[in-house]
This record gives C-alpha cells, structure tokens and sequence, in this order.
C-alpha cells in the first residue's frame, strides 16, 4: 500500500460517557483536564484542532471553567475548535422518539451558535449502536451536512456514501471502520523512557498496518483517522511526530471533520448510495434496565403534552414558561444518553438517572396542573373533571376518574347534561375510580361533572360466558385457555381467526435463561471494540426456540403450560377485564405475575397490564402472540414513519404490525423497544435479570425484588376496516390530560379562549395521515411539526381556527424560509411520503 499517496486527516477528541462506569460529576473533573490539555497543545502547536462532542459537557466547562472558558472561545474563533455531535449529549438514535432528537440537536446547536458563533455541519455519533432509516431526514432538517458513525454497519460496506433514507433524503456518512480512536500517539511518560521514536503506536511502518485495515473499504484517497477514545487524555507528542511524518512526505494533517467531508465533496457523484438501516445490534440493550426505557417514553409524551396545552392557551410567548420548559427537556434529554437510557453503567449511574427523572416528573406534572387550573377558573366549581386531548385528531376513549361521593354511588354527566356510561375501576391500585367514555376534539377540551346518583349506565353490554371463558364485544368473539392465555380471536364481521390453532397462546408470558450481560443475550462479556460489534448482528430468535446447546437447559418455561388463576373482575357497559395470577419457576428463579386483559365494547383494542415481582438472577421475560400468519410484512413504527424489516428484534417506537394480503395484528407498548416477528410470532422483550460485573457495580439490574409493571396492546384488524395505529400507538402513550375541579375555587389566573375555538380545536389537519408530532411556543412564534406517516404523497391542508398573520416553512432549527399563502385561515403543501415538515406560524395579537 503507497500511503503517500493518501490524504490523512487526524482529527484529535476524546469521547466522552455522560454516565457509564461513573457518575456525572465523578467524570466532569477528568473531562475538564482533557480540555484543559488540548487547549494547552493548541498554545504550543498553530496547527493542532480539537473536536469536542457534546454541548452538555461545553455548559459545564463554561459555567466552573471561567478562565479556560476564554481560552476555547480564542480558538474557536480561530476555526480550530470543532462541535460535533453538537447535540446536548450523544443520544441512542433509535429508543428516543422524533421529537426528541430535533430538541437534542435544537438545544445543543443552538447553544453552540450563542455562545461559541460555530454551526455545527456534523453529527459525529461514534458510539452509538445502531441508526433507523429516517436518520439522513431528520439530521438534514436539523442543518446537519455530514454524519459520521462507528456502530451499525448492516454488511460490509465503504467508509464513505450516501445514505438515502426512506423519504428519499440523501446524507453524506463516513464510516469508521477502525473506530473512533484509529491512531493515539505516546503520551509524555512513553517518550520520556523511549530512546528513539520508533514508538509502536506510530511509526511509519506502524501506521501502514493500520492503514491496511482501512484499505477493503476506502472509496478513495482520503482517510479520517480518529485520534482520541474514551477519555483519552490529548498526547503532547502529536504535533511532533505529525510534522515528522510530513517531512517524510507524508499528506497528514490535524483536521476537523468538515474539512475531511470538503474533501468528500469533490467526489459526492462517485460515492455508493446506501438504502435502508443500520440496524439491528445489541439487542440485549433493549430490555435491560427496562424501567429507564419505559420512563423515558412517558416523559417524552408528558413533555410534549405540555408543550401543546401551553402552546393553545398562551396569548404570546412566556419566556418564563419557556425557560421551565426547555429546562425539563434537557433532564430528560441527558438520559438519552446511549449508555444512560440502554442501561449499560453502573448502579450509581443507574440510581442517578432514575433520580433525575423522578425530579422531572414532579416538576412536569406540576405545570400540566397549573395550565389546567387555568382552564378550570372559567368553569363552574361543581364541573368536576377538566379533560384535554393534546393531540391532533379527535379522540374518544375511557378515563379513569375519582368517583368517591358520600353516597358511595356516582354518575358522570357532559356539558350538556346527559349521564354517560360509567361503571368502578377495578384494576389495580383504582381504588374508588368510576370509568367513563369521553370524547374530546383535537387539542381542545371538554368538562364533566361528577355527583352522586345512581351510578350511570351500569348494565353490561358485553357478553360473557364461563367454562371456557368466552367474551365477546362489538368486534369480536374471544375465548380463554385455563392458563388465561387468548386461545381465539374471531373477527364477527368476516369469520376471520387471528389465533395459530397450532400455537393459541395470544399474551403468553416466556421465560429463558439468559447469562448474557447488559449488551448481548447469552453470552458476555461483550467485546467493545471489536469488528463484530461495529456491524449489525444477524441473530433471528424465535421466542419459543430451545437453547441451541444440547446440554443447557435455557427455556422456554410458558405461561401456557401452567393452570393459572383466573377471574372475571369487571363487567361493565365500557369493558370487561380478565385477571390473571401465576407464577413462572426455575429452580430458585421464581417470577409472580399478574395480568388484567380489558376488552372493550367499543374498541377493537385489547388492553395488557402484567405486574410481575421477580426473583432470581441471569434471565429474561418476552410476551408473545402466535398468529396464523405466514410469510406476512413486518413494519415497525420509528421516529417520524416506519421500516419494513426482517424477523430479527429490532427497536421500534410505538408499534408493530404483521400483515398478509387478508388481515393483520398490531402490537402496541409504552417503553418496550425490543419488538420482533419471528415464523409468525409477534414478540415484546419486557424484561432482563442480567448485569456486567465485570466492568462494575450492577447488581441493581438483576432487579430482584423489584416490582415491575408493562403495558401492551394487541389489535387486529382485517384489511379494508379503518386502521391508523400511529394514532393507536399515540393514544397509548399520550394520555388525556385531567384534572379534578372540585373544590378548586375562583382564585387561579383565568385564561380566554382563543377565538375560534368554540368549534372545537386550536388548528385541524387532514387527511388522516398528516401527524401532528410537535407544538410549542418559541421567540420565532408558534412552531408546528408535522410528518406524513403511511408513506404516500398527500396534499396536507391545515385550517387554523385562530386568526394567523403569517405562516412560513422552517428548519426543525426554527429558521425561517419560504411564506405559505393562507387563505380563510387554511394553509395546504405537499408531504412527499414520510417527509417531516416544521412551520413557524404568527397568530394575530388581541390588539392587533
């Protein structure tokens, strides 16, 4: 190999672990002396660049760093300091949902412009594990040029490409293929005790080994080598042996990422196009520490919640409001953090983040409180219930509210005075809770009262029947096996079975053994870095599979296999719920289990609440639905769309369905990420009992003792009957917001209602595939995100009951560019499929 003939472009870091293998603040002094140094060679050397990764740490370095603050603003002024990633940490890219990773990127790029006047081109996401195919959108949306990665690589491919994602966008993408620290030069102490300095690290012969190893998958004659790793300490001795290996000919030079993808530019024509994901791997990742992923989801949507109830009552932009905002938007973001939100660190770390959640909760649900109290002023004391619907579609579905009156008996009546059907809330920890269906338009609200009566409309109107149990409600006809697993689904309009006869076990819990770590199934410890986990894995689990190995016993041990417990504990007009206790037994690993299956009179939804304590050490519990499906599409709902994939465990946001030509199932979750279909099994990872005490303190995520609570959803539908599950999938997870007005008074500070909505809804959009995915009030006006989800090209229209003076496209940045015409308060644009578009609208002022 003639490496003088090659373009070497040395980009100095290190990377840096919001938490891992210590805490926040246990690593923020080891962060700062690593600044610290590369500013000092910086000093020492004109040609040296440094590349920082996440904005998070640059806040912490600002505010406890003045002095040296003043000495990376001197160079970054220069041009010799790099942002990249630039978001507020280096986040998983597929566990996070859409909206999350535009505030990354919007909080940290911004941060960067206001306080160090760069733009951040490049989204340097080294360690992560695995990127969905909306990635090349939703970074070019953000003003990201370039995207640069270590894991995920889904088969051998070029370092350098094009990575067409599934709208159709186009991202320039380095591979490292060698890793994020390529190269590393003798630190002080080496040269000090080396008399020559044929170091072995970086001599010339040396670095045509590690040039080799580049050479399969090079696509030209430039080669960005990483020059850092965790925590890596920035070695003095780089500028000097750089300029050595120039004097020997050598085209090397310290640079910056975007002067290596300049030189890319040239050949952009000549590059390979990439199409699809780089996904999956690490699945082991997907249920460990389940209860991070499962938080992190419901702060997202209360988050966003928020944000749209704030957005339809203010009259103007609230800076204050703003500022608590996006304050609890970084708490969650910072456990986004790859190995934060995965669960691969320790219990400290572990402990840390769960507490930081907690903080956040606390303080989110105090401000969706006091915005309702502000609603609430202008109702009448006795009202009873506020509810408000903060998506974009209407939506009609149970509550549960209180219903304690001293008669003991209580019905729910709407505005209009009528009694709605109710009956008590049996499921766990509903003491005292009445039911009641509502129906609320988009992004508005309604108010019901609650008062003693006769207690509604209590006759059952779904049918049940005993030995086997057998219900049935408007949709379909199901019946129960004595374990309490679903044996049949009947759809009543087309005779349609949704169950395998051969397998009727729909909701059967699995148990496996697993003495994996918090990375791998099976198997640990997991070999970091190491080619195998650069690349995507292969491995296609069946959920029902024996161990492969003949003499390990691995599972699986079935819910199925067991004569559970099993009662009928309520049967109302709304729904009928199933309970069901048991046990599963390995030896000393014991995990009790209890589930309510709540089947709906007017819902095709059935509804899953397992409870389990676990016991025990080195397994892992899925939940499974054996259809009759064979050789059916596998789609999986990702930030802002969806991806056909293969039967392998992938990460998806909200849903899941398996489909043919006749019919098909969607498998609904709140925080469950790992989802897979494998020979007709839809399959949910809810949990693992495993840790890495190889590497540290873990046993926390063994969870022993620990109760844990998931909730699922099946629906299946036969083609041809409505079917929208990114709705499904937001109602799930986005719950109405309530709140009691009783007993509230008068003193809270009124708020009107906006002009308009008296007819119901702070803005309409259709058709049905147009999504609303973000709404906030921003110093740019109000921002609006929406996003195509079937994947067909739409003319969306969306009408604005308010009066609106202007309404311009935008970046997910919120900078302004081309003015949408609105007519009768109506804007309309085209959404190619799964394409994400931000608006940044100006409503008129009251005194305007």
């Amino acid at each position: 190999m003639d490496i003088s003939s090659l373009h070497l472009f040395v980009v100095p870091h290190f990377h840096y672990d919001v938490a891992y293998l210590r805490t926040y603040e246990e690593y923020l002094p080891v962060c700062f002396e690593n600044l610290r140094e590369a500013l000092a060679i910086m000093e020492e050397d004109s040609h040296y660049c440094f590349l920082i990764e996440q904005v998070i740490l640059l806040e912490e370095f600002e505010k406890r760093c003045p002095q040296d603050w003043e000495r990376l603003e001197y160079f970054a002024r220069q041009g010799r300091i790099e942002v990249a990633c630039g978001m507020w940490v280096m986040p998983d890219m597929n566990i996070p949902d859409g909206e999350s990773l535009i505030r990354q990127a919007l909080f940290g790029k911004r941060w960067v412009k206001q306080h160090l006047g760069l733009d951040v081109q490049t989204a340097w996401i080294a360690d992560c594990w695995g990127h969905h195919g909306q990635i090349p959108q939703i970074m070019r949306h953000c003003g990201f040029r370039y995207y640069a990665f270590a894991r995920g690589m889904r088969e051998v491919f070029k370092t350098e490409f094009l990575w067409r994602g599934i709208d159709g966008s186009e991202l320039l993408c380095h591979w490292l293929s060698q890793g994020y620290g390529a190269i590393r030069f003798p630190s002080e102490a080496e040269i000090v005790h080396k008399e020559e300095q044929q170091i072995a690290e970086v001599s010339q012969e040396n670095l045509e080994q590690i040039l080799l190893r580049f050479e399969p998958y090079l696509t030209g004659k430039s080669v960005l080598l990483g020059n850092g790793g965790d925590f890596a300490r920035p070695q003095r001795s780089a500028p000097h042996i750089v300029k050595q290996w120039r004097k020997k000919g050598l085209n090397v030079r310290f640079a910056k990422t975007t002067d290596f993808f300049a030189a890319l530019e040239e050949q952009r024509s000549q590059l390979p196009i990439y199409e699809g994901e780089l996904n999956p791997l690490l699945q082991g990742t997907y249920a460990s520490r389940i209860r991070l992923k499962q938080t992190n989801r419901r702060l997202e949507k209360k988050l966003e919640a928020l944000e749209r109830l704030s957005a339809v009552l203010a009259e103007g932009y609230d800076e204050v409001l703003a500022d608590r905002l996006e304050r609890l938007w970084k708490k969650v973001l910072r456990n986004q953090f790859h190995d934060v939100i995965a669960g691969t660190m320790v219990d400290a770390a572990f402990d840390e983040a769960m507490q930081l959640y907690h903080q956040a909760e606390k303080d989110i649900d105090r401000l969706i409180q006091d915005q309702l109290a502000r609603l609430s002023s202008s109702l009448p004391s006795d009202q009873g219930i506020l509810v408000f619907n903060p998506s974009g579609f209407a939506r009609r579905e149970i509550i549960s509210v209180p219903g304690e009156k001293a008669s003991g008996v209580v019905e729910v009546l709407d505005e209009a005075g009528n009694t709605l059907p109710s009956q008590p809330d049996r499921i766990a920890g509903a003491s005292k809770r009445v039911l009641v269906e509502v129906e609320v338009p988009p992004l508005s609200w309604r108010s019901y009262q609650v008062r003693s009566g006769t207690g509604g409309i209590s006759a059952p109107m779904i049918s049940v029947s005993e030995e086997p149990l057998r219900i049935e409600n408007a949709f379909y006809r199901i019946s129960f096996a004595p374990s309490g697993v679903i044996a049949s689904v009947v759809d009543k309009t087309s005779g349609t079975e949704f169950v395998d006869p051969q397998r009727p076990w729909w909701g059967d819990l699995v148990y496996h053994n697993d003495y994996g770590d918090l990375y791998l199934y099976d198997k640990s410890p997991l070999n970091g870095g190491g080619l195998a986990s650069f690349c995507a894995s292969e491995q296609k689990r069946g959920v029902y599979d024996p161990s492969p190995d003949p003499l390990v016993v691995g599972g699986p041990l079935c819910q199925h296999q067991n004569q559970n417990r099993m009662e009928v504990v309520e049967n109302g007009p709304l729904r009928t719920t199933v309970k069901v206790s048991g046990d599963l037994r390995f030896w000393q690993n014991r995990i009790e289990f209890v589930q309510w299956i709540s089947i709906y009179q007017n819902r095709r939804r059935i509804d899953f609440r397992t409870e389990i304590m676990p016991r025990g050490k080195h397994y892992r519990l899925n939940v499974a639905f054996p259809t009759n499906i064979r050789d059916g599409r596998i789609r999986h709902e990702i930030p802002f769309g969806l991806q056909v994939r293969d039967e392998r465990e992938y990460a998806a946001q909200n849903w899941i369905d398996y489909s043919d030509d006749q019919k098909g199932v969607c498998l609904l979750n709140k925080g469950l990420p790992g989802n897979a279909v494998c020979r007709g099994v839809l399959t949910l990872s809810l949990f693992r009992s495993v840790a890495m005490e190889y590497k540290g303190p873990t046993a926390k995520a063994f969870e022993e003792g620990v109760p844990h609570c998931f909730e699922y959803s099946v629906l299946p539908f036969v083609n041809g009957q409505p079917y929208r599950p990114w709705q499904e999938g937001e109602v799930l997870n986005m719950p109405l917001l309530l709140l009691s007005t009783q007993g509230t008074g008068s003193a809270r500070r009124p708020v009107s209602q906006p002009a308009g909505l008296a007819e119901g809804s702070y803005l309409v959009m259709e058709p049905e595939n147009v999504v609303l995915s973000g709404l906030y009030r921003s110093g740019a006006g109000v921002v609006i995100r929406f996003y195509e989800a079937k994947g067909v090209s739409t003319l969306a229209r969306v009408r604005f009951p308010l009066e609106i003076k202007a309404c311009w496209e935008a970046d997910a940045l919120e900078n302004v560019g081309k003015e949408l015409q609105v007519q009768n308060g109506q804007v309309s644009f085209e959404l190619k499929p799964f394409e994400i578009k931000s608006f940044v609208v100006e409503p008129v002022r009251k005194e305007e």
